[in-house]
């Protein structure tokens, strides 16, 4: 019998049973999440940067000791809306995962947008780091410093993801590897643009081959974390509960899709 590693044993979501445990419209819902986490982003970093930036601007004024303009102020604005940019995009990317992960898996999620919310903060400090690195100024940043930005970004988020990820399942480093893969994935379909800009426009182009590169992010991702809890799932307290009443052993993933498919 495999030892049990994890503290905690995950929970199902209220109003679990086995018959309403259906992955058919998960794609449906991950990969359209996916696609709406770049406006819902934009706007959470909005919302909270313009008080930020008013409060900031006047910290730097206070005492007669006028900052603005200097290398000083725009050091801590590029930081505090690294750290804002970052925050959001966790944000947005961790609640519309834990409302999949609860909905359609069925798993309560615990702490996940938090887990998301902390990973983007890291992940943003660390690209920003390195863009300011490559170009203090920022108007010549190498190709190879933007490519990297989206794997270096998320997979940080994904491994803080991780330590919530791995009450649920085994394996939880797949997740990490999938993230990585993705962005991977991301960045060269953005930087590999095939569409010519004569014929389809700058923007029709640039709007297609990011949504190509969301949807093929996503499905590395969704494919992976579909598996895990397909396959890899530890018992949840329900399952077990049940089984001491019933005097049975229930094996996690029982009314899996995979199975459907074998």
């Amino acid at each position: 019998m495999e030892q049990q590693t994890h503290r905690t044993t995950p929970r199902r979501t209220q109003g679990y049973t086995p018959d309403n445990y259906k992955t058919d419209k998960f794609w449906s819902h991950w990969i359209g999440g996916s696609m709406l986490v770049w406006p819902i982003s934009v706007v959470v970093a909005a919302v909270i940067f313009v008080p930020t930036a008013f409060f900031f601007g006047s910290l730097l004024q206070i005492h007669m000791f006028d900052y603005t303009g200097t290398r000083f102020s725009d050091l801590l604005m590029g930081g505090v809306m690294t750290v804002i940019a970052g925050g959001a995009i966790g944000f947005a990317v961790g609640s519309i995962q834990q409302y999949i992960l609860k909905n359609i898996l069925l798993w309560t999620a615990d702490r996940w947008t938090l887990a998301s919310v902390l990973g983007g903060i890291a992940g943003g400090i660390i690209v920003g780091f390195m863009f300011l690195m490559d170009d203090p100024s920022l108007y010549y940043v190498h190709d190879v410093t933007i490519f990297t930005a989206m794997p270096i970004y998320i997979t940080v988020l994904s491994m803080v993801q991780y330590l919530a990820l791995r009450v649920a399942v085994r394996s939880g480093w797949l997740w990490v590897l999938a993230n990585l893969v993705g962005g991977l994935v991301f960045s060269g379909l953005l930087l590999r643009n095939s569409l010519d800009p004569a014929v389809w426009g700058d923007l029709i182009a640039s709007l297609g081959m990011w949504a190509l590169a969301i949807i093929a992010q996503g499905a590395v991702t969704g494919y992976v974390l579909l598996f895990l809890f397909e396959r890899h799932a530890y018992p949840y307290e329900e399952d077990e509960d049940d089984s001491i009443e019933e005097g049975v052993t229930r094996t996690p993933g029982q009314h899996s899709v995979w199975d459907k498919a074998i």
